[in-house]
């Protein structure tokens, strides 16, 4: 599961902040 780009982690880390 830790494939995706270290894009990613950020993405999901705002869409669970909102």
């Amino acid at each position: 599961m830790n494939q995706l780009p270290p894009r990613a982690c950020q993405w999901s880390r705002r869409v669970r902040l909102r």
